[in-house]
């Protein structure tokens, strides 16, 4: 994985302040035209803007901003931008900056494809949210899985910008519809990447089952695994958010 030196000032270091502040939710962008460009962006401290990860048409990943530290890249604030205009309820629920929740994923290089990702980029967004579901439980503990609730456009999370006018990214034009279901697929389908051993109880956050909000904790790997994988009696689509999108006002 390559890297960029981001300034001080297009992220936060840390998490910023209030809850929830623990990455649950992974938001897509389309960021300019190439991948170069989306860096020239989030390394000039004038733009103001950042995001974890770029991932270039040939399936190179540029890591932007850790993890444990605050991308501006999903700001949530008064006016147009206001969580509550919102069309995804988890960030509609919660009052506070969708950046202290959200981890970005940007994808560059969308000129060379009339707008669609490839199937290197694909690939490379399946693995990357696979580590990142190891990622999140090694730092702080929580289990979270990604579903089509918490792996989100920027669009989702802010569908206008400043000036009232409508937000497609990650759509590159409105004809070329951003594949969620194809990159979900082919994540569920990978072997779960288990940052703990075999008798290590992990902590599951809150989830969403068919007879409404659930709470649980202290599974174990191999039961997480069914409940995942659908063998369980227990039908989960507990959630992560991702939204990232191409253009920030």
């Amino acid at each position: 994985m390559l890297s960029v030196n981001v300034p001080l000032g297009n992220f936060s270091p840390g998490r910023l302040a209030g809850t929830p502040n623990i990455p649950d939710m992974l938001v897509v962008h389309t960021s300019g035209n190439t991948t170069q460009c989306a860096i020239n962006t989030i390394t000039n401290p004038s733009s103001g803007v950042s995001y974890h990860f770029i991932i270039a048409a040939n399936g190179a990943i540029t890591r932007a901003v850790g993890i444990r530290d605050t991308a501006h890249a999903n700001g949530t604030g008064s006016g147009n931008l206001h969580h509550t205009l919102s069309t995804n309820h988890i960030v509609r629920s919660r009052p506070v900056n969708a950046n202290n929740y959200t981890i970005s994923i940007a994808f560059g290089d969308m000129n060379l494809n009339a707008g669609h990702l490839t199937q290197a980029q694909i690939n490379s967004c399946a693995s990357l949210m696979n580590g990142l579901r190891a990622e999140i439980f090694t730092i702080w503990g929580t289990w979270t899985d990604f579903w089509r609730t918490n792996f989100v456009g920027h669009n989702e999370v802010k569908p206008r910008m400043r000036d009232g006018t409508v937000r497609h990214c990650p759509q590159w034009s409105t004809a070329v519809p951003f594949p969620y279901t194809t990159i979900l697929d082919l994540f569920h389908s990978q072997p779960i990447l288990l940052p703990f051993s075999a008798n290590e109880p992990i902590i599951v956050g809150k989830a969403t089952s068919e007879e409404g909000d659930l709470s649980y904790s202290s599974y174990y790997d191999s039961e997480i695994y069914d409940i995942v994988h659908g063998s369980s009696d227990d039908k989960w689509t507990e959630g992560c958010f991702c939204t990232n999108n191409t253009r920030h006002p």
